[in-house]
C-alpha cells in the first residue's frame, strides 16, 4: 500500500501526529465514546523497543461507530523529534511537515499499512499517530479530535547485547531451581518458599500475551506471559500454581499485574505467585527464552548466556542445593 521507503529513508529519522504534548492513549471528541482510531507498530500497539536490524512496519484502523458519514479530517503523522511528517493518502507518500492525510467521510477501515521498513532503521525515539476530527478544514481541532499513538524506540545494539537480569526479585523467596534440559525441560523452573512472591521482568520490552490456559494431559492451569524484548527475543514466564483447579487458575490470572499492549522495563513487577495456599508444593514460576528462528525451527535458547555472572552464580548455587551434579542448562 505504502512507497515511502524511498522518501523516508533520504530523510529520517521517522514519522507521525502532532505537534502536541499528548499521550500515547486513545483520546475521544466529546460524545464519541464508540468511535475509536487504532494503530499498530508491527502488530502491537503502546511502545515497541527495536534495533537497527530489525523490521518495521505501521497500520492503522478505524471503528467509526456513530460517526459513520461524517466529513472530517483525516491526520496520520510522525514525530521524528525535531522534524514532522504527514502521510498523504492519495499518494501513499510520507512528506516533511504537518498537513492533513485527507478529507473524506468517516467510515470503518479495516487494518491498513501505511509504512514498512525494512533493515537498517534509523535510531532514535519516533512517535506515529492516527487521528480524525470532525471540522474537515484542513486544521488540528483539540475539541473535535480523537487519536491513538505508538513510540517506537530504535537502537543501535545488535541481538549479541541482549542480556537479563533474574526472573525473580528477591533471591531469598526462592526456595529451589530446576535447571534447563535441551530435550527434556526447555526452561527454568523456580519455587517460592511463601505464597505470593513478586516475579519481574528480566529484560525490558512489550507484554504480548498474558493468558490462562489448561494443560493437557494432567489438567493443571496455568497462566502464560511473553514479553517481547525486539523481533529476535522473547522472555516466557508460567505462572504454575500447580492444581487442576479453574477457580486457583483464575486466582494466578488475578495476580498478574501486567497486560497485553503494556510496556515494561526491565526489573518491572510483572506478577506474584500463587500457590495454592502450599507453598513447597510444585508450585513455580517457568522461566524460558524465545529467539526468533527464520526457518521456523525450535525457538527455544539455554537462557543461561544471557543472564549476567552473578545472577547465573545465584540460580547456579540454588540448583546445586538439591542436585549438586548440575548446571543450569544440561
Amino acid at each position: 500500500m505504502i512507497n515511502a521507503r524511498k522518501s523516508l529513508i533520504a530523510s529520517l529519522p521517522l514519522i507521525l501526529l502532532m505537534a502536541l504534548s499528548l499521550s500515547a492513549s486513545i483520546v475521544r471528541a466529546q460524545g464519541l465514546t464508540t468511535t475509536e482510531p487504532e494503530i499498530f507498530v508491527n502488530g502491537m500497539s503502546g511502545t515497541a523497543n527495536l534495533i537497527t536490524s530489525d523490521s518495521l512496519f505501521i497500520e492503522i484502523e478505524l471503528e467509526a461507530g456513530p460517526s459513520v458519514g461524517i466529513n472530517a479530517d483525516w491526520w496520520i503523522i510522525a514525530d521524528a523529534g525535531e522534524i514532522y511528517f504527514s502521510y498523504d493518502v492519495a499518494t501513499s507518500l510520507w512528506a516533511e511537515g504537518i498537513v492533513v492525510a485527507q478529507q473524506a467521510t468517516l467510515a470503518d477501515l479495516a487494518q491498513a499499512e501505511i509504512l514498512d521498513l525494512s533493515a537498517p532503521l534509523p535510531t532514535g525515539t519516533f512517535t506515529f499517530y492516527f487521528g480524525v476530527d470532525l471540522l474537515a478544514n484542513g486544521e488540528i481541532d483539540l475539541n473535535d479530535l480523537f487519536y491513538s499513538a505508538v513510540t517506537v524506540n530504535i537502537t543501535g545494539s545488535s541481538s549479541t547485547e541482549f542480556s537479563m537480569i533474574s526472573p525473580y526479585t528477591n533471591v531469598d523467596d526462592i526456595r529451589s531451581v530446576f535447571a534447563y534440559d535441551a530435550v527434556s525441560h526447555r526452561g527454568l523452573d523456580f519455587a517460592t518458599n511463601a505464597e505470593l512472591k513478586p516475579f519481574r521482568a528480566a529484560a525490558a520490552g512489550i507484554v504480548d500475551k498474558v493468558e490462562l490456559v489448561q494443560l493437557a494431559g494432567m489438567g493443571n492451569w496455568q497462566v502464560e506471559v511473553d514479553i517481547k524484548f525486539d523481533e529476535t527475543y522473547t522472555i516466557f514466564y508460567a505462572f504454575e500454581p500447580f492444581t487442576a483447579s479453574q477457580a486457583d487458575g483464575q486466582t494466578q490470572l488475578d495476580n498478574i499485574t501486567v497486560q497485553p499492549g503494556q510496556s515494561v522495563a526491565q526489573g518491572d513487577e510483572i506478577g506474584l505467585l500463587y500457590t495454592a495456599g502450599a507453598p513447597g508444593m510444585g508450585a513455580h514460576v517457568h522461566f524460558g527464552l524465545f529467539r526468533f528462528v527464520p526457518d521456523g525451527g525450535d525457538p527455544t535458547v539455554c537462557p543461561e548466556p544471557y543472564f549476567t555472572n552473578a545472577i547465573n552464580l545465584e540460580i547456579l548455587s540454588l540448583i546445586q542445593q538439591d542436585e549438586p551434579q548440575l548446571q543450569i542448562c544440561n
